[in-house]
């Protein structure tokens, strides 16, 4: 009996701790405001991405500083006859998975061909054309992979140690109306230090508050908990339904 009193109970605080992360995330549509400094920098091919984020924050309206959740996109080289530049492409995201970007444009440390002229325009500074659909497509998808994996990070080192981490493969996805949606498909790695992974996988708990037969934007949540009890980090996946 004592048993079965302390499922139920654990069972109630789950549909509870949904409730009040459901509502607050569909309060909540605004995303933070990416704030970059004056400063000028110069980008270099060896420069670490950490001093591209130096002075950059981030703030939310309801969560308020967020920089902890700033990440910045893979730089695009922009040449031309006489120089080149460089669109630094920052990232942030608050608890209610609204996401926003901002570019900025520096100064490329260039280096002048072996014949002396620069490149075209049309191409970077190693000669090559510029970025393809199916590279950009590639490279916004491992962007977002990043993403991801760093925002489930974040939240699971806020929770008591020994807290499984649930890892998502992607932000969101787009699916049309009708289409069949699998939200499992969408888990990439899922740890603890006591169940092991086939277990987790068995006690993963997916909200249900989408409908993917009518076009519109949902919010799926995804958490697990472990055979201690201990409940993972909230992942949220953004479920884009169109027509």
């Amino acid at each position: 009996m004592n048993k079965w009193v302390m499922n139920l109970m654990g069972i109630i605080c789950i549909a509870l701790a949904a409730v009040f992360f459901y509502e607050r995330q569909i309060s909540d549509h605004q995303p933070p405001v990416i704030r970059i400094p004056d400063t000028e920098i110069t980008y270099t091919d060896d420069m670490d991405k950490t001093a591209l984020l130096e002075g950059v924050t981030a703030v939310d309206d309801k969560d308020g500083d967020v920089t902890k959740f700033l990440i910045v996109e893979e730089p695009k080289i922009i040449p031309s006859k006489d120089g080149a530049e460089v669109v630094v492409t920052y990232v942030a995201k608050d608890s209610s998975n609204n996401i926003v970007k901002k570019e900025r444009k520096v100064s490329y440390n260039t280096q002048e061909s072996s014949d002396g002229v620069l490149p075209e325009d049309g191409q970077n500074a190693g000669g090559e054309d510029q970025v393809s659909p199916e590279d950009a497509a590639r490279q916004a998808a491992e962007t977002d992979a990043l993403m991801a994996e760093m925002w489930a990070k974040t939240a699971h080192a806020e929770l008591p140690s020994g807290s499984p981490l649930l890892v998502l493969s992607v932000t969101a996805v787009t699916v049309q109306a009708g289409q069949e949606f699998s939200p499992l498909q969408y888990v990439k790695q899922i740890t603890d230090d006591t169940t092991s992974e086939e277990r987790l996988y068995g006690n993963i708990q997916v909200s249900d508050d989408y409908d993917v037969n009518t076009p519109g934007t949902y919010q799926v949540y995804y958490r697990v908990t472990d055979e201690d009890g201990n409940p993972s980090n909230l992942a949220a996946l953004t479920l884009n339904v169109t027509q």
